[in-house]
């Protein structure tokens, strides 16, 4: 479990984190957008419970701190979440929009099948049986991908 997202100081670190991590989530905000504060804590849970090592990783990106990011991304109105799979921009999701950034997570817990899980257990691991569920610390998966 994290403690929640990376606070990037350089456009270095970022690129860093992007080769990386298999899937990074950027939160580009600011302190003074009223809109920032009210995704935040839905942002901050995510970051906490979904985050790992190498391969889910949430950032947050200060548009004040960063510009040169932002200029880079296209960034024009804030929250912008950018949402990267391989170091490719995959997703974005522009304003306050819980359900949409949800829709998102969703569908990377959905592919997290690829994704390396430690401290795990396993249900229902037989083909026959069918999808596989995940049991870990904090988030619990369905797995709908067939055993090959």
């Amino acid at each position: 479990m994290s403690n929640g997202p990376i606070s990037i100081g350089s456009i270095e670190q970022f690129n860093s984190l992007l080769k990386s991590s298999k899937i990074v989530i950027a939160d580009f905000e600011a302190d003074w957008c009223a809109t920032c504060k009210q995704i935040a804590p839905l942002y901050e849970q995510l970051a906490k419970s979904l985050s790992r090592p190498n391969a889910v990783t949430f950032v947050k990106i200060n548009s004040d701190e960063q510009p040169e990011l932002l200029n880079e991304y296209g960034v024009a109105g804030l929250p912008t979440i950018l949402i990267f799979k391989n170091s490719k921009l995959e997703d974005t999701v522009r304003g306050a929009h819980p359900h949409q950034l949800s829709a998102i997570v969703n569908k990377l817990i959905q592919e997290a099948g690829s994704i390396e899980l430690r401290n795990i257990e396993l249900l229902n691991a037989d083909k026959d049986a069918g999808p596989v569920r995940v049991l870990s610390e904090d988030v619990a998966l369905e797995i709908q991908k067939p055993f090959t």
